[in-house]
């Protein structure tokens, strides 16, 4: 795959998951007072750890099919002139 976004996979779609089919569940929410909280069995710590990382790990797949291909990293110093951010042709 080239890094201009072109030919890139599409996102993950979905699971379809039953009601019974739902060992451990944690959710997070924000309340209307805007505060948040997490919901799950928060006698066992380490489960609730593992199943928040794998949230994450989750979400930060989502991100990276969002994120625009496009962006190249510099290493190394710019040219004068050079603006470092804002799109290209704009």
């Amino acid at each position: 795959m080239s890094n201009n976004g072109k030919g890139s996979t599409p996102p993950p779609q979905p699971m379809s998951l039953n009601p019974e089919d739902i060992l451990h569940q944690v959710t997070v929410v924000i309340t209307k007072n805007n505060q948040s909280a997490i919901l799950g069995d928060l006698d066992n710590l380490p489960l609730l750890l593992h199943l928040l990382s794998m949230g994450v790990d989750i979400v930060g797949g989502l991100v990276s099919h969002r994120l625009p291909q496009r962006i190249i990293p510099v290493t190394g110093p710019l040219p004068p002139g050079t603006i470092p951010f804002g799109r290209a042709g704009r």
